[in-house]
């Protein structure tokens, strides 16, 4: 008896879980909409092949996180 409670509780927390895990990504997605970085995993499948120095700065460049503008700032030209 006590092995089958134990299976319905494990079922009802797989479950559970699962829900969780689907509002999470739901109110993450609803959130990136109007960010830059929106279609993040599209950018990585893009050059995730590509030599590790390439895609990172490639990466970069897509979703917005170079620091250049930082950069810039700090010599006076942004």
């Amino acid at each position: 008896m006590l092995k089958r409670h134990h299976y319905k509780l494990t079922h009802w927390k797989k479950l559970l879980n699962c829900k969780i895990a689907m509002n999470q990504k739901q109110e993450a997605d609803e959130m990136a909409a109007t960010k830059k970085w929106r279609d993040i995993y599209k950018i990585w499948a893009e050059y995730k092949d590509k030599p590790r120095k390439e895609t990172v700065a490639n990466f970069r460049l897509k979703t917005g996180h170079n620091c250049l503008a930082a950069h810039l700032r700090n010599i006076g030209i942004y």
